[in-house]
């Protein structure tokens, strides 16, 4: 089953790797992608921001990815931590199912940290942390711990996986290029984990 499963991760990271090709096959070294970029321009056109995080121990992580037949909670915490945002209508209604199901921790962010998630950390930077080559793979492979929804005038514009242990992010499809998001010098994977642990010591 071991076997199994770091085979269902290696299919996950491969994936995910595949997300620049995918979306931009004219891409093929970081100098043509980063003239593309328009620095500044924000991912999500946003006025609220929810922060949804995964709160589960090792344990309980252990037995999810190691059980041969997994039970419907189980199934629902692995779609979320293990697969990116959802692609099609099909997937998108079971995320948000499984989101609003089985995660407790929900937490708008507060205004007063929205222009920078706006306007800095959620915005189109130039890649500059590679060695020429645009790409997304990580040997980590990504648990999605936290989620961020993002709304606007109360209806839903995009989403956001994070994995800060990996390092990783996952978007839905944007307004704006998110290939070299946590691919540059602003650390704003960094900046972004600071807001959700401050934003989440606030009442």
């Amino acid at each position: 089953m071991k076997v199994v499963f770091k085979l269902m991760i290696l299919f996950l990271l491969v994936s995910c790797n595949k997300k620049t090709e995918e979306n931009f096959p004219e891409y093929e070294t970081q100098e043509e992608l980063n003239e593309r970029i328009t620095e500044g321009k924000p991912f999500f056109d946003f006025d609220e921001v929810v922060h949804y995080q995964i709160e589960i121990s090792e344990e309980e992580l252990s037995k999810i990815e190691t059980a041969e037949e997994k039970n419907e909670k189980e199934q629902m915490f692995f779609t979320l931590m293990f697969t990116g945002v959802p692609k099609n209508q099909k997937s998108e209604s079971v995320f948000w199912k499984n989101l609003d199901s089985i995660v407790e921790f929900k937490r708008i962010v507060k205004s007063e940290f929205l222009s920078d998630l706006k306007n800095k950390i959620f915005t189109e930077k130039k890649c500059e942390d590679s060695k020429g080559e645009v790409s997304n793979f990580s040997a980590c492979a990504p648990i999605y711990r936290d989620i961020l929804i993002f709304r606007k005038l109360n209806n839903n514009v995009g989403i956001a996986k994070v994995c800060f242990e990996c390092g990783i992010a996952n978007f839905s499809k944007a307004n704006a290029i998110t290939d070299c998001f946590g691919h540059n010098l602003t650390n704003e994977l960094q900046r972004l984990e600071n807001i959700l642990k401050e934003n989440k010591k606030l009442k």
